[in-house]
């Protein structure tokens, strides 16, 4: 595959590399969901910590989806009994005022002068999208796959920003990652935002959020779209808030082994 198939360190690419060769195989559970970069599962149970942990060490990462609020601490405790890592995020989800409100964000923003918006696809530039991916890198996001962002597995709709000398300076993401049979299947993961330090204040990252959920729902037929962001990620939750995103009171478990790989060295 191209170089840059798979991006990141050498835990990230080792991690891409290996959901890449397995997910053939696991597709069909209708609970599992793939971004590339993690297979997911959806709405864990607590009685199923036994087969979370043996699956989370054979896969290295496991992201549990709509973890629920009642179950959350006691699901942490038992697998971090496992000697697994635990990260959490808030799960934001849409709401039917969602749309209005990306239109919104849309009609209010506009871009500054020659600067623009352009989605990868496979005719992407390669050095275009390594780009793409360093800057996810650098604010500290785990990067995606490129066979991912190309829209070339599951669909996707990556978009980025470019500035008059052609720098990639903010990225988002929107990625229909649960099985289309599942009970997730027209929900859309969006967010994966980045925006370059010396670019923030200007509404990048609210203009690509309300744009690639806009147009999942146009594109796609999406039903719904949600995300996963920390607490004391204030700006990010802001953005989100913004977008008609809102705290469905269940949490993204990021489930993590070995202990040695730092949870930050995964995404915000």
């Amino acid at each position: 595959m191209d170089q840059f198939e798979f991006f990141g360190n050498e835990y990230q690419v080792k991690l891409q590399q290996r959901y890449y060769r397995l997910w053939p195989y696991l597709k069909a559970h209708l609970r599992l969901s793939f971004a590339g970069r993690a297979i997911g599962l959806d709405e864990p149970k607590l009685d199923e910590e036994e087969d979370i942990a043996g699956l989370a060490k054979e896969l290295g990462f496991l992201a549990l989806a709509f973890t629920r609020a009642d179950i959350m601490d006691a699901l942490r405790s038992a697998l971090e009994a496992h000697g697994l890592k635990v990260g959490i995020w808030q799960h934001l989800v849409s709401s039917d005022k969602t749309k209005a409100s990306c239109h919104a964000v849309v009609t209010s923003l506009s871009l500054p002068t020659r600067y623009q918006i352009d989605r990868i696809s496979t005719t992407t530039p390669p050095h275009q999208l390594n780009n793409f991916q360093k800057l996810m890198e650098r604010c500290g996001v785990a990067p995606l796959p490129g066979y991912i962002l190309r829209n070339q597995a599951v669909p996707t709709i990556a978009e980025m920003i470019i500035d008059p000398n052609g720098e990639v300076v903010a990225t988002g993401v929107g990625i229909f990652r649960h099985n289309p049979q599942g009970p997730f299947g027209k929900a859309v993961h969006v967010g994966f935002l980045a925006t370059e330090p010396g670019q923030r204040g200007k509404g990048f990252a609210r203009l690509l959020l309300a744009r690639i959920i806009l147009a999942c729902y146009e594109e796609y037929a999406a039903e719904g779209a949600h995300t996963g962001v920390r607490a004391e990620n204030i700006p990010s939750q802001r953005v989100c808030h913004s977008c008609g995103l809102q705290d469905s009171g269940t949490y993204f478990l990021g489930v993590m082994y070995p202990l040695g790989v730092n949870q930050a060295e995964f995404t915000r």
